[in-house]
């Protein structure tokens, strides 16, 4: 009888230990799924920055330092480019004529002219926090080059801040690659 109460404990206490060991393993996994979809919400986020920024430098010769100047050169200004047309021949530019159209910047750069572009600088998956923003020159070469940085300000991710440029190299690109 003694021996039926032991293996009736022991019994009970592997179901309770593989019910402890499987939540932990799933809670585990939960948080894995959780960080994927917050990072690949920023990460579309911080790709929409990029875009804007580089359309932003296309017309201004520079990057926005704020969201403010980029959110209102794409609601109020336009978006500059200078077209060549005819044929470039060999020995004479003859024929070759330049002229310079403007745009809607949201048309041009993000192919949609109602782009909620006031939503640019709010981290996902919240919207409450908002990415910083830095812009200025490093030099490269002898030659000024025009640099950004944006950067989540709270990762989910504890073990990575995504950001996308860098204010120490002309790198534009996003840090998740």
């Amino acid at each position: 009888m003694s021996n039926r109460i032991v293996i009736i404990i022991l019994l009970a206490l592997n179901i309770v230990v593989g019910y402890l060991i499987f939540h932990s393993v799933k809670k585990d996994v939960d948080y894995t799924n959780q960080v994927r979809i917050i990072d690949l919400q920023v990460i579309d986020r911080l790709k929409e920055v990029q875009k804007a920024q580089l359309g932003y430098k296309d017309t201004k010769g520079k990057f926005a330092d704020n969201f403010d100047s980029l959110i209102h050169f794409y609601k109020f200004e336009k978006y500059m480019e200078v077209r060549s047309i005819g044929d470039l021949d060999k020995d004479s530019l003859a024929g070759l004529e330049v002229d310079t159209v403007f745009s809607n910047p949201l048309e041009k750069v993000f192919g949609n002219a109602n782009y909620d572009i006031e939503t640019i600088e709010l981290v996902p998956p919240m919207d409450t926090a908002k990415f910083i923003i830095s812009a200025g020159f490093i030099e490269k070469n002898d030659v000024k080059v025009p640099v950004f940085e944006v950067v989540d300000p709270h990762p989910f991710n504890k073990d990575r801040t995504l950001k996308v440029g860098s204010m120490k190299e002309a790198i534009y690109s996003g840090n998740w690659k």
